[in-house]
């Protein structure tokens, strides 16, 4: 439980400080709350699309957080029947981070890294709860992640995906 309850602060301090970061920025769409109709501004001089203030540090968090989640995973957590498909993951998603970094990709990874920690504070909440004898809680944060996870996972993330490409 305390791994959900570290996750559930977590996810709301780097979603929060994710949206500080990005908020202004003339490129974040407004479907995450920032003002532009479109994100594909963040493509406009790319790779040289300058640094916004606070995107290393937001970046360097992410990486710490599922770098050291993968570090748990492999060397300190009981192996458990999805094993292979979290290494898979976490490795996929360190990869992500680190290239974005190198790549100067800061725009669209630290959208999409914030697309991915608002559903993720819902998933720790639901996580926790669900190991309590609190089912109704736990009910209500599996339907509250239905909701948010449909909107950012399901709905934003494709349509951004289907616009890139």
């Amino acid at each position: 439980m305390g791994k959900y309850e570290f996750a559930f602060f977590y996810f709301i301090f780097a979603t929060g400080y994710g949206y500080i970061v990005l908020k202004d920025e003339p490129w974040f769409p407004y479907y995450l709350g920032g003002k532009n109709e479109s994100f594909m501004d963040m493509f406009i001089d790319a790779p040289f699309v300058p640094v916004t203030n606070g995107a290393i540090t937001y970046a360097m968090l992410q990486i710490g957080y599922h770098g050291g989640d993968m570090i748990m995973l492999t060397l300190l957590e009981e192996r458990q029947s999805d094993y292979f498909e979290m290494l898979m993951h976490h490795i996929c998603a360190v990869s992500l981070l680190v290239s974005m970094v190198y790549a100067n990709g800061m725009t669209i990874g630290c959208t999409i890294s914030f697309l991915h920690d608002i559903a993720d504070i819902t998933v720790a909440i639901t996580k926790f709860w669900g190991l309590t004898k609190y089912a109704t809680l736990a009910a209500l944060g599996l339907l509250a992640n239905m909701v948010v996870w449909g909107y950012t996972r399901m709905i934003v993330l494709p349509y951004m995906i289907y616009n890139i490409f």
